[in-house]
């Protein structure tokens, strides 16, 4: 990702969104091609809330907002106890559960995104990680 400087390993059946349509340069976002879910990475600056639960619930928001979600629901914001096979220096990512009602693909019919999100707060750098990962229901 970001031309290397960030490694993931993801599934084959991934196709990178900047293959078929613009993204920006803060983002890298991948598609499935056997289903609507889709993967977004993004490189941003860090959000005000100190508070690691408020700062994920502000990027979750933030994402319900961009994508014009008529409601949005979280269900669970954890900070796992032990990270499993992470590389040194990274930090703990903030996981968020949380449910968003979005038209997409330009239908007027509102669909349930289930959205997976993990943030990374940065601690040399005044930015923030997000992953995000969103399942239609």
């Amino acid at each position: 990702l970001y031309g290397g400087a960030i490694t993931v390993n993801l599934p084959a059946n991934l196709i990178d969104a900047s293959d078929m349509r613009q993204v920006p340069d803060a983002q890298e976002v991948f598609l499935d091609r056997n289903s609507d879910m889709s993967i977004i990475f993004e490189i941003l600056d860090r959000v005000e809330p100190a508070d690691p639960d408020e700062a994920a619930r502000f990027h979750f928001d933030s994402i319900a907002h961009d994508s014009s979600a008529q409601s949005s629901t979280v269900d669970d914001v954890r900070i796992p106890d032990e990270q499993r096979q992470a590389p040194p220096h990274t930090p703990k990512p903030i996981l968020l559960e949380g449910v968003q009602q979005v038209a997409k693909f330009n239908r007027t019919q509102l669909d349930n995104v289930k959205i997976f999100l993990a943030l990374y707060r940065l601690t040399e750098l005044p930015h923030d990680i997000v992953f995000a990962l969103n399942v239609p229901l």
